[in-house]
């Protein structure tokens, strides 16, 4: 039988409530008559499912919908920061370069350069540089264009200024260590996330990121322990939840080692059938231990669900060469060959565009590769930027009712597949 309440809890139960029921009732207060910066500092301490709330209230306004974009931002979610920083902006009267709105324009102009057209990112950035030149957060934007741009030795040190002159932003810093990866500054990756995740340790993404960091430079069973933290943090999402058998293949030093890891490795699969990830993880393992055909045969299965991964097809042909498999490793070159050609015909195209933004056959076959490349929201944006050019091209307007007719509803694979004849460049 349950145990009666006892008084001390009966009495702190309504303390609680009426705690709770302040705190609301102060930041209702702050949401409706307090200035914008108070506003703006009580939003950014709300969570991601909070701040997410209110933006879909109906009287969301620009710095509510703004925040929204900067949490989904952090945690990785590219679509529903680029939706939200899109209604902040829109919700900005026209000529407005207030507090407020030059809050918002900097922030959106960060979004987009790292999720979506670039090209607008680089208009809205010269833009503020004309209004706030010293603003550190312009900085932030200007690395991220960089980077999406290539020129990622250029971008890290631009977020890396940025960084240390925004100092309390975990944001800043996890941008600068995703940008480090990516230019392959190992040392410094790990710098840039040890500094984000002391801003922000409950951050799973973050402890996700340092883990990854600390593996690369060869610090293995720190960075096992940040995957447990990362797993613990959110127990919910394969992603990480997986992490704890990423580091110990990855840490995997001795044959009892690799017995030890191989097993770990496996049961997180029985416990996470649809994290194919962990099949690329395993065929990895075998293959440090020289078990190459195991592992091939491992990386097959995989690839055939991640046709995307560059990696794995590349680990695939080395695979195939070890075994002297001659027609496995030109098929394996052949796939990672053709990724290749499709992010280099993708990095073309969006210079192309940048040089001719009025052209709406550019974007209709920017749109084309970008579907090809898996990265079907920025497909459907650059279709919508030709329609906006286009507004009389019964063609385009047919191809941008179709995937809006099944968008959300397809795999992602899928989504683009039945316009892929109309979108392919004449």
């Amino acid at each position: 039988m349950p145990s009666k309440p006892s008084n001390l809890s009966r009495s702190i139960l309504p303390i609680a409530a009426i705690a709770c029921g302040l705190a609301i009732f102060v930041g209702l207060l702050i949401w409706s008559n307090g200035s914008d910066r108070r506003k703006d500092a009580w939003l950014i301490t709300l969570d991601l499912a909070h701040i997410k709330a209110l933006a879909d209230r109906a009287d969301a306004d620009s710095l509510v919908h703004i925040v929204a974009a900067e949490k989904f931002a952090f945690v990785g979610k590219g679509d529903l920061a680029l939706e939200q920083a899109n209604k902040a902006l829109n919700l900005l009267p026209e000529g407005d370069n207030g507090e407020t709105a030059i809050r918002v324009k900097l922030a959106w102009t960060v979004i987009a350069a790292e999720f979506g057209d670039d090209s607008a990112a680089s208009k809205s950035a010269e833009a503020l540089r004309k209004i706030v030149p010293q603003d550190p957060r312009l900085l932030l934007a200007e690395g991220e264009i960089k980077s999406r741009e290539r020129e990622d030795d250029q971008g890290f040190l631009l977020l890396v200024k940025a960084a240390n002159a925004l100092l309390q932003s975990a944001d800043a810093w996890r941008r600068a260590g995703r940008a480090a990866i990516t230019s392959q500054q190992f040392p410094e990756a790990e710098e840039a996330y040890t500094r984000a995740v002391k801003l922000a340790p409950n951050d799973a993404g973050l402890r996700a990121s340092y883990a990854d960091s600390l593996g690369k430079v060869g610090k293995f069973e720190e960075a096992y322990q940040q995957s447990l933290i990362a797993a613990k943090l959110d127990p919910l999402t394969p992603r990480f939840t997986a992490l704890p058998a990423f580091g110990r293949a990855m840490g995997a030093r001795t044959t009892q080692d690799y017995e030890a890891a191989v097993e770990v490795v496996q049961q997180t699969m029985k416990a996470q059938p649809n994290n194919h990830k962990l099949e690329a993880i395993l065929a990895g393992l075998h293959y440090r231990f020289n078990h190459v055909a195991i592992a091939r045969d491992i990386q097959i299965s995989y690839l055939k669900k991640a046709r995307l991964d560059y990696s794995g097809w590349l680990d695939l042909e080395n695979m195939c060469q070890r075994l002297g498999d001659k027609a496995g490793e030109a098929d394996a070159r052949a796939h990672f060959q053709a990724l290749v050609d499709i992010d280099d015909a993708t990095h073309s195209l969006a210079i192309q565009t940048r040089l001719h933004p009025d052209d709406p056959k550019l974007f209709v076959q920017l749109s084309t590769v970008l579907h090809k490349a898996g990265k079907l929201s920025l497909a459907f944006e650059a279709l919508q930027t030709a329609a906006r050019l286009a507004p009389q091209d019964k063609k385009i307007a047919e191809m941008v009712a179709t995937v809006q007719r099944i968008r959300g509803t397809a795999s992602g694979e899928t989504v683009l597949d039945s316009t892929e004849r109309g979108l392919a460049p004449k």
